[in-house]
């Protein structure tokens, strides 16, 4: 039988153990002080203590950010005018030419030649025509279309023709062409037609002055006939051609306008044609009237 050791010995243990372990404590206790001061505590002890604990984890490691700007983008230019390019202003002023400036020939292409149309709805107006060349060389036209609707009674239409010249070797041609429709029961039917012609201070000038004159009676003068609309075309046309024609002359140019009476037989019994010619230098008793244009 195992045999223990005396209650002496064990109390003589028991003594020791306890000291030992007061010791401990002290022991214990003052590092544990230690570990609290900050003054004398050892940043990252190995040893354990009543503070935070050594670190024992893997240190993370730093990563360098990584670049995100986005690239620079040119800017999109505004749209505007190409340097060194100046815009097209917006007046009168364009890169297209600028129509040579109206002179006092309105109506032709050319210096040389004028032509008017007038229609007149109120009893009879007058068609006159002056024309006069100053122009060495040159030959000058002028010419007029007129319709006259006259319901009236009374019908008493002016168409008169002047053309004058002082010049050298040159050519003028007036031609005025009036056309009246009258009525039927018109009681006054007095319609005056004249062609006048003169030279002065002239030189080797011909000068031709043709007054052609239609008075025709219709039932209803304030309606213009399909034939009489259609002489005035094409009296315009062949006129508006000689104007054009810069070799015309006033031989030509009256052929043209009797070649288009001529396709109007129809109408002969209601015409009247006057026509005045000069060729001398100077018209016995001749002037120049102011009215007359160059």
């Amino acid at each position: 039988m195992r045999s223990y050791p005396s209650s002496r010995y064990r109390a003589r243990w028991c003594t020791a153990l306890v000291v030992l372990a007061f010791i401990l404590s002290i022991a214990l206790g003052g590092a544990a002080i230690s570990a609290d001061d900050p003054a004398t505590a050892t940043p990252n002890s190995s040893v354990g203590s009543l503070g935070a604990p050594p670190s024992t984890s893997t240190p993370i490691p730093t990563i360098a950010p990584t670049a995100t700007t986005a690239p620079t983008v040119a800017p999109t230019a505004a749209a505007s005018t190409p340097t060194g390019t100046t815009a097209a202003p917006t007046n009168a002023t364009s890169s297209t030419p600028a129509a040579p400036a109206a002179s006092g020939n309105a109506g032709a292409s050319d210096t040389h030649g004028d032509v008017g149309y007038d229609e007149d709805s109120g009893g009879g107006k007058s068609n006159i025509v002056k024309v006069i060349n100053k122009n060495d060389g040159k030959f000058r036209l002028k010419g007029k279309i007129q319709v006259n609707r006259i319901p009236g009674d009374t019908a008493q239409p002016v168409n008169d023709a002047e053309a004058y010249a002082s010049c050298a070797n040159c050519e003028t041609f007036a031609v005025a062409l009036q056309i009246d429709l009258i009525s039927r029961t018109a009681t006054t039917i007095a319609p005056q037609n004249a062609a006048i012609a003169v030279n002065v201070q002239c030189s080797h000038c011909t000068t031709v002055a043709k007054a052609v004159q239609y008075v025709i009676q219709v039932d209803d003068p304030t309606q213009v006939p399909e034939n009489v609309r259609d002489l005035v075309n094409r009296m315009q046309d062949e006129l508006k051609a000689a104007a054009k024609d810069k070799d015309a002359t006033a031989a030509q140019t009256e052929a043209r306008v009797d070649a288009v009476i001529a396709q109007f037989t129809q109408l002969a019994q209601s015409l009247s044609t006057q026509r005045d010619q000069k060729t001398e230098d100077n018209t016995p008793g001749g002037a120049v009237p102011p009215d007359a244009t160059p």
